[in-house]
Order: C-alpha cells, then sequence, then structure tokens
C-alpha cells in the first residue's frame, strides 16, 4: 500500500482455523524507512502530542533530503518546535520561511499570518491561532503535495468510490490543535469574579473575537461567552459559583449582523436558555475540493438553523434544532421569548420531497419543544 506521502506500507494479516473456516487474528502494518514514511511518522507523533517524536522524525526525514526539502515539513518543524517550548527555534524556521517563499501564495500567506501573529502577541498562542485559522479558511485537497491527509491509501483517493478528492485536511491537524491547547490553559488557570473573564483572558494574550453576557443564573453575576478570533473553535462559557468561574466550552456561534443570539425562558422550567438563529457560518463558505455546492431540495439544511441551549449542568446544552429556509427576523419564528411556547421551523416531507414549515410547541410534561401535529 502507498499513501499520499508516498509512503509504502506491507499489511500483514494472520489468520487461524477454528474447525470450521479461517478467522482474522490480528492484522499490523510494517514500513520501510523511506523520508516519506518518516514524514508520516512526524506528523502522527506531533496529532498525538509526542513533540520530541515528532521533531527526531522531522529531523531524521531533513537528513534524507538535505539538499531540496519541502516547505510544509519545514514549517511543521518550526510548529513543533513551538508546541515543545523553543518558541524562537521555530519561529525562526518559520521566518526563514517567509523570506524564501513567495511564489506559493498559499504557503507564503500562511507564514506572512504566524509572523504577523507571533510579533502581536509575542508568544506562542497567536502562533497556535493563526495556523489553525489559516487552514480553516484555506484548505488544501489530498492532490497538493502539502495536504495532510495521512493514512489513505493512493488505491482509496483514486477508486473508493470513482475518481474523487478527499475531504480537506482538518485545521488542527494541518496547523494546530488549538482546542487541546486551549483545554490544557483552562485546567492552569483560575478565573476569579473579582474581574469580567474578558480583563482576564486578555492578560493570557487570546486574541477575541466576540462576546456575550447575561445574568443567566440568576446570582447577580454576569455570566460570560467568550468567541476567539479563528474559524470553527467552540467559545468559552463562563458561568458564575461563589468567587469563580466555571468554564465550559458549549457549540454556539456568536451573534453577528446575520446571526442572533437572544435570551429565552421557559414556561414551568426556571432554567434560563438562549435562542440561537444561525444564517451564516463563516467555516462554511470553504468548499473542500470536489464538495458539491449545488441547490435542490433540501438544501437549507447546510447553512440555516434555529437552536435553542438550556442552562443544564454548569453549561449550555443543545436541547432543540430545527433548520430555517428563508431568512426571517428571529422573533417572528417565536410567539415570544418570555416564555418561548411555539417555534416555526422546517422540516422534512417525504410526499413532497422538500424541507416544509412547521410548528413546534413547548411540551410542560417533558419541558422539550414537540412537533406540533394536526
Amino acid at each position: 500500500m502507498r499513501d499520499n506521502w508516498d509512503c509504502y506500507a506491507t499489511r500483514v494479516i494472520n489468520y487461524d482455523w477454528n474447525a470450521d473456516q479461517f478467522s482474522v487474528v490480528d492484522q499490523h502494518d510494517t514500513f520501510d524507512m523511506s523520508s516519506g514514511c518518516l514524514f508520516r511518522f512526524a506528523e502522527e507523533a506531533l496529532w498525538a502530542g509526542d513533540f520530541i517524536s515528532a521533531i527526531r522524525y522531522y529531523h531524521t526525514y531533513f537528513d534524507l533530503n538535505p539538499i531540496f526539502p519541502r516547505d510544509y515539513p519545514r514549517f511543521r518543524l518550526g510548529i513543533a518546535l513551538v508546541l515543545q517550548g523553543d518558541v524562537q527555534a521555530g519561529m525562526d524556521i518559520i521566518s526563514a520561511l517567509q523570506t524564501e517563499n513567495t511564489a506559493n501564495t498559499h504557503l507564503s500567506g500562511l507564514y506572512d499570518s504566524i509572523v504577523e501573529a507571533h510579533d502581536a502577541q509575542s508568544g506562542a498562542l497567536g502562533v497556535y491561532m493563526a495556523a489553525y485559522r489559516h487552514f480553516a479558511q484555506d484548505q488544501f485537497s489530498a492532490w497538493r503535495n502539502e495536504s495532510i491527509e495521512i493514512g489513505l491509501t493512493i488505491d482509496d483517493i483514486l477508486y473508493e468510490e470513482g475518481m474523487h478528492g478527499p475531504a480537506a485536511p482538518s485545521p488542527d491537524r494541518a496547523g494546530c490543535d488549538v482546542d487541546v491547547l486551549i483545554d490544557e490553559m483552562l485546567a492552569d488557570t483560575i478565573f476569579a469574579t473579582d474581574l469580567t473573564p474578558q480583563e482576564q483572558m486578555s492578560t493570557l494574550r487570546f486574541v477575541i473575537s466576540d462576546t456575550y453576557y447575561d445574568d443567566l443564573n440568576g446570582d447577580g453575576v454576569d455570566d460570560w461567552l467568550i468567541w476567539f478570533s479563528a474559524l470553527g473553535l467552540h467559545p468559552m462559557l463562563f458561568l458564575s459559583q461563589g468567587d469563580r468561574f466555571i468554564v465550559s466550552r458549549p457549540a454556539i456561534y456568536a451573534p453577528t449582523a446575520e446571526n442572533a443570539l437572544l435570551r429565552v425562558s421557559f414556561e414551568g422550567d426556571d432554567r434560563a436558555g438562549l435562542l440561537s438563529v444561525i444564517y451564516a457560518r463563516e467555516e462554511l463558505q470553504i468548499l473542500p475540493f470536489g464538495a458539491n455546492s449545488a441547490g435542490g431540495p433540501g438544501s437549507c439544511v447546510l447553512d440555516t438553523a434555529l437552536i435553542i441551549y438550556r442552562l443544564e449542568n454548569h453549561t449550555l446544552n443543545q436541547i432543540f434544532h430545527t433548520h430555517l429556509c428563508e431568512v426571517r427576523d428571529p422573533l417572528d419564528l417565536v410567539n415570544a421569548l418570555h416564555p418561548l411556547r411555539t417555534i416555526t421551523g422546517w422540516t422534512w416531507q417525504e410526499d413532497v420531497f422538500d424541507f416544509v414549515p412547521f410548528s413546534y410547541e413547548w411540551d410542560l410534561d417533558t419541558l422539550s419543544f414537540e412537533l406540533l401535529t394536526e
């Protein structure tokens, strides 16, 4: 087998006779020590958080390619060094690539954004955010040498379901797994209620894109949602409890000119809620290579939604989701915000083979929204 890093592997499958037929006992792949496989090993170590092994594999890869080393592996070594804590050594590599690389517009833009973020924030966090954001905005397909779709064989890529391009690589693998790094920082940080979370986040050098605050748990202290300046990252929810904030990361879109985020209440349920109406999702403007962007029946499911969240167990959990197939004012979709009893949404109707508008009603017995049927 050969993957798209040009790494060859032999798959060994062991069978055992069980008196009736042969069955698979175990299987494993053996790799050669080619430059392609060394690059694969380095990437897999980096994804697993084993930065020391990743750096060792990258250096061994370059030992086999001393004359014309590829730019993307050099960038990955720079990221591995930054993650390991040697920020200056990593930035030296990326700065050198910025100086050298003018022809490859994709990668030169990557280097520019990382150097700019490092200079602005003077630390590793800016590097992580910039690497993640670049690949979230401008994803590569597996047909490029810079792709990080490791583990696919060439046969899988070409013939699995006919000639096609696999999905674009995720930015946490192509760039940097920012979610893991954020969670590690949260585990080591106490957020006190005597300062706003926004003030405390700025001291940690986070670049904040949007905020929402309200007293969700009724204790007289504002609770906060804070979004980062990177596509697709879940925000931080800071929920006050005594003299500290409890931090979680619910999957909620930020309020924008196109999207609404409104406080709601429910009849018979004293838990706070938020209504999110989403008409624009920035990351969905990026279509992976080979993606179908055509419309047609049911196309509204791709980019519009009305979602209800409820405060439960110190975080905001999604309790309702419906598609929206036309742009309407959020207040036209509900009876009222306090209490929220009925919602207009769209659901699939088989007999017309399309999404059609339906009403959903609050059920006092289940404390949830149910499809209203006549």
